[in-house]
């Protein structure tokens, strides 16, 4: 079952990063990012690892289980550094 609720819940969850706007942000799943990014889960599953990337998708873990803070600014700062130019070049 898939776990998808409001970032309040875990308020002061996070310490030391960026406080982010409550209201906004949504917990989700490897398979809800992979749907909202139109990419397959393997690969998101595969950039939460920072063994085999150098910019892992930011994210929380519960033990086992590994969610995303969709709406963060963490978050959106990570997809805009993911951006490529008509060159090639990085944003």
């Amino acid at each position: 079952m898939a776990f998808a609720g409001q970032y309040k819940a875990l308020d002061g969850f996070i310490s030391g990063r960026t406080c982010m706007n409550q209201a906004q942000v949504e917990v989700i799943d490897s398979t809800e990012l992979a749907k909202r990014l139109n990419v397959p889960e393997t690969w998101v599953r595969s950039r939460t690892n920072s063994k085999r990337t150098s910019d892992p998708i930011p994210h929380l873990r519960f033990g086992r289980y590994v969610r995303f803070p969709w709406g963060s600014e963490e978050l959106r700062k990570w997809v805009d550094r993911q951006l490529v130019s008509a060159n090639g070049q990085g944003h």
